[in-house]
């Protein structure tokens, strides 16, 4: 069994602590450093050599912006997961373009962490991104009427469907297939819809999928929003209403993405990279005032 080699970066001790311990209960995984400071991180980067490496954002002397900037630039290939106690956008934007994979709240590191560890060990390949599943549709429902009605109505529109029961069904047809869109139940059995959108949200955001949930319980609408769904559809519902809905999502599909390499920008993307980086370090320390 392959291993995948970890480094973690944060100032607080305890956190580190307590997240080793957690990474290294999956028998997967091995925490190989922890490092309380990103300039001892960055010294110490081509010497431990991980193949991920979770970093907080907010740290003194050097913000994980910085960290993860130079850290591109030392070990081009490697994972990186930024995390921080502060979840709005402005963190995520400013982590992502200075190079980082993926942003994880550590809010939601129980949740989205090792899901997140997966997704960058089974990273799509930008040959993968290039396949536009136009028509592809997954449908996740144990209610089998319902799964022949939706598969009935789509197909009859032209869609092509595939249809899941359970959970380990979904899971398993995405990861071997690519899909325009998914749209799954949340109460699937004694199973959760909301457990297949935590781990496989990174890679279906990747693949440009638009993701739907839907529950007859109007208050999952906001906690599958926070996990990464698109959309939410309150049962009942007209079947002409999603029928609506996905011909609008197929007509305007999401760009998949994937996080470009540094050295692989233009010489203005590096300067305007270099501009952003800037003012979100400014931002993040002025915030820790």
């Amino acid at each position: 069994m392959e291993t995948t080699t970890l480094m973690l970066v944060d100032d607080n001790s305890k956190f580190l602590k307590v997240t080793s311990n957690f990474l290294e209960s999956n028998e997967e995984l091995r925490v190989i450093a922890c490092f309380n400071s990103g300039m001892e991180a960055i010294t110490k980067a081509q010497e431990v050599n991980p193949d991920i490496v979770l970093i907080d954002l907010v740290m003194p002397e050097m913000s994980g912006i910085e960290v993860i900037h130079q850290l591109r630039t030392i070990l081009p290939e490697v994972g990186i997961i930024a995390l921080s106690m502060h979840s709005a956008d402005a963190y995520r934007t400013a982590a992502l373009k200075a190079g980082a994979d993926l942003f994880v709240a550590k809010t939601h590191v129980v949740l989205e962490l090792l899901p997140a560890i997966q997704y960058l060990i089974n990273k799509p390949s930008k040959e993968d991104l290039n396949v536009v599943p136009s028509k592809c549709i997954l449908v996740v429902e144990d209610d089998p009427d319902l799964r022949r009605i939706y598969s009935k109505a789509l197909l009859k529109k032209g869609y092509d469907v595939d249809l899941a029961a359970t959970i380990s069904e979904a899971s398993a047809l995405l990861q071997h297939k690519h899909y325009a869109v998914f749209i799954c139940d949340i109460h699937i059995g004694e199973e959760r819809g909301t457990q297949v959108l935590a781990e496989q949200k990174h890679r279906l955001e990747a693949l440009g999928t638009q993701i739907v949930m839907a529950s007859a319980h109007g208050e999952y609408r906001y906690q599958t929003e926070a996990l990464g769904a698109d959309f939410f559809l309150e049962k009942p519902f007209n079947l002409e209403s999603l029928l609506t809905l996905i011909d609008r999502l197929i007509k305007k599909p999401k760009t998949a993405s994937i996080t470009p390499k540094y050295d692989d920008l233009s010489t203005e993307k590096k300067a305007d990279l270099k501009e952003s980086t800037k003012r979100a370090i400014k931002n993040l320390k002025s915030d820790t005032k």
